[in-house]
């Protein structure tokens, strides 16, 4: 049954990253400021020859003699940074495709990526039952290429989009950062929307520290490309707006030249944030796989999930009650597991008699299905009545269902693992056995 996944689509882990450990400087001055910078002064050298009186007069040169024009400048960086600073997340969320998701152009875009995403899932697949025919079996250099043909196929389906379909964008930046907001959860079972601000204060100073850095480098590139799609249009409406001025002053190849160019730097820009984006989302993705046992400690919880099945399943506990409350039954999950008993033995009445228990397997000729064999031995001189024979299904294996005998005859079945098998009466002296299947599951992300 697959399970139910709540996502607040107004709501993203990159709202919540802006910076990690604490440091701000970094990611202002070479994420912001230093972009703000370089377009300032660009835009006080392309823009003032387009611009009426007094504006065309403002040129960088003059402006460097009066100290008063260089102290405007110098306050227009500054807010200009400040700006753009406390603007990173509604401008990501713009390169992204929220605002204009259901747009016309945003839903081709999300059709268009949606058929990319399901062509790499069907390439997948496809290379995959290639890989195990007996030609590329029986041809190693043939096996090979397969092989690195459908692990870059898979990396690119596991770093390029989301898990599920429906969370597919109409950017490459959009899939791309939505891909590590959903990797805790198709990873662990953990929603980072709700546990990334409290994985925050177990991440060591400086792997926060990393982060800040790939976030700035990310904040630079994106904040390039805004600002240079800024000044191509400022250069466009300024020249469209006072033509007299434009002809008096700039030639029309050369004002159209750098329209152009600062378009073409727009979209360069944006296509290297992409990189960028992945390299910041490698540090997210690393936050949780190497603090997320911290992290559970530190909320209370004494759990050891031995397999990932057992810990995407408190995961999700652990969120159910921290979104929604208690249910009406209570508490869902305990601070710690419950000690167990022996995951197999066999009891009956009286129960001072002792009962021995051997356990073995075998396989069948189905792949993935095993055999479970167990001998109940009554070594005591008296009968034991009622017997009861407990026995525990290991991790990644489910029981067969109306598969359990004892000397070949059907046996009651109850629980749900372990399992409690009734075997009845074991005269003194006496053994039987009990045998069932065990069927082996993949465990899906």
């Amino acid at each position: 049954q697959k399970p139910v996944t709540c996502y607040f689509p107004e709501v993203t882990v990159s709202s919540l990253l802006s910076t990690v450990s604490g440091k701000f400087s970094q990611s202002l001055i070479l994420g912001t400021f230093f972009p703000v910078t370089i377009f300032v002064i660009l835009g006080l050298l392309l823009l003032p020859p387009l611009l009426p009186e007094p504006l065309g007069a403002f040129v960088l040169a003059e402006s460097i003699e009066s100290q008063w024009h260089l102290l405007i400048i110098t306050l227009s960086i500054i807010v200009l940074s400040g700006l753009l600073y406390n603007l990173n997340i509604p401008l990501i969320r713009l390169y992204e495709g929220y605002p204009w998701n259901s747009s016309w152009l945003g839903t081709r875009r999300v059709r268009y990526y949606k058929k990319r995403f399901r062509a790499l899932q069907a390439r997948s697949e496809g290379i995959r039952v290639l890989h195990q025919t007996s030609a590329a079996k029986n041809n190693p250099a043939v096996a090979k290429k397969i092989r690195d043909y459908r692990v870059e196929q898979k990396r690119r389906l596991e770093n390029d989009y989301p898990k599920e379909i429906d969370w597919v964008l109409p950017t490459r930046l959009g899939n791309t950062i939505r891909n590590f907001e959903t990797y805790p959860n198709r990873q662990y079972g953990m929603r980072s929307i709700t546990l990334w601000p409290r994985l925050i204060a177990k991440i060591d100073p400086s792997y926060a520290a990393s982060i800040d850095s790939a976030k700035a480098s990310f904040d630079f590139m994106l904040n390039s490309s805004a600002l240079s799609v800024l000044l191509a249009l400022l250069l466009l409406l300024a020249g469209l707006g006072f033509p007299i001025r434009l002809a008096e002053n700039v030639s029309l190849p050369f004002w159209i030249a750098q329209i152009v160019v600062f378009a073409l730097l727009g979209y360069l820009f944006y296509d290297w944030s992409i990189g960028t984006a992945n390299a910041w989302g490698n540090m997210v993705k690393g936050a949780f796989d190497l603090y997320r046992w911290e992290l559970l400690k530190q909320m209370g919880y004494a759990q050891t999930p031995t397999n990932k099945t057992d810990e995407r399943q408190l995961w999700e506990a652990i969120y159910f009650e921290m979104a929604f409350g208690d249910s009406t039954q209570g508490p869902r999950i305990a601070y710690k597991d419950k000690s167990t008993p022996a995951a197999t033995f066999a009891q009956g009445d009286p129960g001072t008699q002792p009962l021995t228990v051997s356990r073995g397997l075998s396989a069948s000729l189905a792949a993935g299905v095993y055999t479970v064999h167990l001998a109940i031995s009554n070594p005591s001189a008296q009968p034991v009545t009622n017997i009861v024979l407990t026995d525990t299904v290991p991790a990644g294996f489910a029981y067969e269902w109306e598969s359990a005998t004892s000397n070949g005859q059907p046996v009651t079945v109850e629980g749900l693992n372990p399992y409690r098998f009734t075997i009845g009466t074991l005269a003194p002296d006496g053994q039987t056995t009990v045998t069932y299947q065990i069927v082996q599951y993949l465990d899906k992300a």
